[in-house]
């Protein structure tokens, strides 16, 4: 239950007697535009910022948590997933801000439940008061550069600028945490659950309207598949069902060595595969997925995780990947060298976001060089949150896929008509197999009953595009 608010006066009118501020940082933080913005955390950028129930109203002591877009779906101006961000002074550190819930001059701010400088201290709203408990530094991290969707922020409390706002256990189900907690020190995800999102909540935006947060094996969304060796790609691993599992946070997709089989051969490993065709389709918008590869130790094992879309022109008996079948991938990797030494050659993998099939079925891979691991290749063990927009009108260069990696814009591909139909998703870890411009996978390395390799996926959502004046009229 939550603790009572002690000494409600004071919390009211003595911000200089519980709210003194504190300094730990020299840098200068930076300007937010005055507006009212969705505040979404970078783990789960289709999540928001939200108050308890459908419309909870203006109520002192409302816990922030993390829930998904809900449309604004209250009788009056729905104050629980909109924020107006402004200007409240200067100090030395630069700009601080008040954030009012829903409207400018609205009654109710983002608030430090009673000043209380300490880990893991709620944020909530409280009657605004014009103290440090609720002015906050905004400490821009990464740009929302060159057509980006998005930039990513530390929120810093005034009242000690050692501390920021932080999504508690970087979980990113709903109903999780808001809270207060020291920058970097004992951060999960390498502080990756103390950066957020502003996207503009009075402009045209995206608008969730599918997601899954794998809290179990949902039917409703995913067919899991049971497939043979061999059935994609030359791959080595037959798929079962038994593969496929759910922690209560995570879609965890596990593939293993079969005891008495020759390694490196057909039917030598088993792993899992599911896909949402027929289930979960959806067209133009956005899709945005956030995983991770991992597997028991450095030897190489051929693995070959992917999540990726396909259109349903596959369904309608167009071959893959020519002309109307479209795949395009959030992210895939083929080891065909031990990626994780330093100073491999160029030939390790390909990763990132690709892009198949045109109007004369030449096949296209995007974005095969990565910063970030010695070798210039992105790092699969780290949680990368992948999103790919279909943005149906982009200056004069006509309509355009853009693909993101933890919110920085990596490319753009012009969408002809056959990009614009559904798509459905696919998450799979296949061992072996052939890619058609990067040779074989060898797995002659997974070799033992205690290896194992694992595709971990926290989330998956699909956001359709909503116009400034559905957004204020409240029907996205």
């Amino acid at each position: 239950m939550k603790k009572k608010r002690l000494l409600v006066a004071i919390g009211v009118v003595g911000g200089a007697l519980c709210g003194a501020l504190v300094s730990t940082e020299a840098h200068a933080q930076q300007s937010v535009t005055a507006g009212l913005y969705r505040i979404s955390p970078k783990l789960a950028p289709h999540k928001t910022f939200d108050l308890p129930g459908k419309c909870p109203g203006l109520n002192n002591y409302a816990d922030v948590t993390l829930y998904a877009f809900d449309s604004y779906d209250c009788n009056y101006p729905s104050v629980d997933q909109k924020w107006y961000i402004t200007q409240a002074g200067s100090d030395s550190f630069g700009p601080y801000y008040t954030v009012y819930q829903g409207q400018n001059g609205g009654t109710q701010c983002l608030d430090l439940y009673a000043n209380d400088v300490a880990n893991g201290t709620q944020i909530d709203t409280y009657t605004c008061n014009n103290t440090t408990a609720q002015q906050w530094y905004f400490n821009q991290t990464q740009p929302g550069n060159s057509g980006s969707l998005y930039g990513t922020w530390n929120i810093t409390s005034r009242s000690n600028t050692g501390y920021v706002i932080d999504l508690a256990g970087c979980a990113t189900e709903n109903g999780t945490k808001v809270q207060l907690w020291q920058k970097g020190v004992g951060v999960c995800d390498n502080g990756n659950g103390q950066l957020w999102a502003l996207t503009r909540a009075d402009q045209d935006m995206l608008v969730q309207d599918f997601a899954d947060d794998f809290t179990s094996i949902n039917t409703s969304n995913w067919q899991v598949e049971t497939d043979g060796a061999g059935t994609y790609n030359a791959e080595l691993e037959s798929y079962n069902p038994s593969q496929v599992t759910s922690d209560g946070q995570h879609l965890n997709i596990v593939a293993n060595y079969v005891s008495g089989k020759t390694p490196n051969t057909s039917g030598a490993y088993v792993s899992g595969r599911i896909n949402s065709g027929t289930k979960q389709y959806y067209q133009n918008g956005a899709w945005s997925a956030s995983f991770r590869y991992s597997q028991n130790d450095t030897r190489h094992k051929g693995a070959w995780p992917a999540v990726w879309l396909l259109g349903e022109g596959i369904a309608n008996g167009i071959s893959w990947p020519l002309n109307q079948s479209r795949e395009i991938d959030f992210g895939e990797w083929m080891f065909v060298n031990n990626w994780v030494d330093a100073g491999e050659p160029s030939n390790e993998g390909y990763d990132g976001n690709a892009i198949y099939g045109n109007t004369a079925g030449v096949i296209t891979d995007m974005l095969t060089n990565h910063a970030g691991n010695p070798d210039g290749y992105f790092n699969p063990n780290d949680v990368v949150v992948f999103k790919i927009a279909f943005d149906e009108n982009v200056g004069t260069g006509g309509p355009l896929i853009r693909f993101y990696e933890n919110g920085n814009f990596e490319a753009s591909w012009g969408m002809d008509a056959f990009y614009n139909q559904p798509y459905y998703a696919i998450i799979n870890l296949a061992i072996g197999g052939s890619v058609l411009f990067n040779g074989n996978a060898d797995a002659s390395g997974f070799t033992s009953t205690s290896d194992w390799a694992k595709i971990q996926v926290d989330w998956i959502a699909h956001e359709k595009w909503c116009s400034a004046a559905a957004m204020a009229a409240g029907t996205c």
